[in-house]
């Protein structure tokens, strides 16, 4: 799994020396080589979130960091589209105590999947203080939006939200359970709140120190102003 991602690397230099439909069917390679390659990885890390298998490797850092490095690799994803990243993260929040790889998985996940259903507008990451022991993250779009009925379904794994106006399922469903399972892991807690046709706001909150499972901030509770 590891040793594929280079090959996929290789193919996008050497579609830029290419012209016309050759770069044209060698970038759709690429998506697609890329989009198995996330399948895979999401259902082994799933399988070992659910086991039980997964440890953190602890580490003292910023957030905001975290979340600039995030944005920049999910920046090709917007492509054509008149969508904006923006980022409320002040650089002088608290300091928090996380998993950097799997912090990275979160972001990455949450804001690849607003941008994917937000075809205008924008795609905003806004963290603050919640109260002296946690740090609240809201990821908000003015994407298509989810059906009030399908909002507990995508917590579940392989569930998609297949009512979604002209959007086809893609991917595994399992992005979002994964981030709520990092989330919990780390003593936080998440929540997601939308609206059909005006978007989408998934809060998480995390500790600023590990705690046990549960013992979060509730993220549905949480109002950043």
């Amino acid at each position: 799994m590891v040793e594929a991602l280079p090959i996929v690397g290789a193919r996008a230099e050497e579609n830029e020396n290419a012209g016309g439909e050759v770069r044209d069917a060698g970038r759709r390679i690429d998506r697609e080589a890329q989009d198995l390659l996330d399948v895979i990885t999401n259902i082994l890390d799933a399988s070992k979130l659910e086991a039980g298998k997964v440890e953190l490797r602890l580490e003292d850092v910023a957030l905001a960091p975290i979340v600039s490095r995030c944005m920049q690799r999910c920046q090709g994803l917007v492509g054509a589209k008149a969508v904006s990243l923006e980022v409320d993260v002040p650089s002088d929040l608290p300091r928090l105590r996380v998993d950097v790889v799997k912090m990275q998985q979160v972001f990455t996940n949450l804001l690849a999947n607003a941008i994917k259903f937000t075809d205008q507008g924008y795609v905003r990451v806004r963290a603050r203080g919640a109260g002296q022991q946690f740090i609240a993250i809201e990821i908000e779009d003015t994407g298509v939006g989810i059906r009030d009925e399908s909002l507990d379904r995508v917590w579940k794994p392989f569930e998609q939200d297949i009512q979604r106006p002209s959007r086809r399922p893609t991917g595994t469903g399992l992005g979002l359970p994964i981030v709520r399972s990092i989330v919990e892991l780390h003593g936080g807690s998440i929540a997601i709140k939308s609206k059909l046709g005006v978007g989408t706001c998934v809060t998480f909150t995390l500790p600023r120190e590990p705690r046990a499972k549960g013992a979060g901030a509730a993220a549905s509770e949480v109002v950043l102003g």
